[in-house]
């Protein structure tokens, strides 16, 4: 349920990571979803996600997403529902129309889940480890993931490095913290590539780290 105005965020795991003709297609009350300047679809090694930006009440109803490789698809569906902006006014007299009010003004314009706070306040634990890379071959993408909580914690800091040396962004570098997956993807791979790739993540009650190694073929 969002509040009109507000960003929609659905996303999924989807398997196999590395089929290089699995497809994937959105669908809104069964009509198919393209990209545009309100809806950004995301498909990065399995983490499958929608943002819909500045909801309308029209935007309301099924959303479905639908994998599709040589072998078969499958298809996992959820529903939203949009209050409009004179929905909340009308009802602003009775108690539950004021806290509506009050949850869209000190709504942000990409919001996520609520997460309480009890989740938020405790210390970093990798839930899905990183996984080592062998032999990849030079010129080739290279690509770390992991999963991580707490994920609604504004304190939490993420940090990448090879042999034990900060990995900065360059153009060939990028880096990708959402809502607890975290991920690096390393393009047109090189000898000095290869080592052992930790990420580390802190907050005010600990760190945690997880490792991997990639060989270069």
């Amino acid at each position: 349920h969002v509040f009109e105005g507000q960003t929609a965020h659905f996303e999924c795991q989807v398997e196999p990571v590395h089929d290089p003709n699995l497809r994937i297609e959105f669908y809104h009350n069964g009509k198919a979803l393209q990209s545009a300047s309100r809806f950004h679809i995301t498909f990065d090694f399995g983490y499958v996600s929608l943002d819909i930006q500045h909801c309308v009440p029209e935007d309301a109803g099924e959303y479905s997403v639908k994998a599709i490789n040589a072998l078969g698809q499958c298809t996992s569906s959820i529903s939203m529902t949009v209050t409009a902006k004179g929905s909340i006014i009308s009802e602003s007299q009775r108690p539950e129309g004021l806290d509506k009010i009050r949850e869209l003004e000190s709504s942000t314009p990409f919001k996520r889940p609520e997460i309480p706070d009890q989740v938020t306040r405790q210390r970093p634990v990798f839930t899905q480890p990183l996984q080592n890379i062998d032999n990849i071959q030079e010129g080739q993408t290279a690509h770390l993931d992991c999963r991580l909580i707490p994920v609604g914690d504004p304190t939490l800091k993420v940090e990448w490095f090879r042999n034990e040396k900060l990995i900065e962004d360059s153009s060939r570098i990028t880096k990708t913290n959402d809502f607890g997956y975290v991920s690096m993807t390393i393009t047109h791979v090189r000898d000095e590539d290869e080592g052992v790739y930790m990420c580390r993540a802190s907050n005010l009650l600990g760190e945690a780290v997880t490792t991997a190694a990639m060989k270069i073929k």
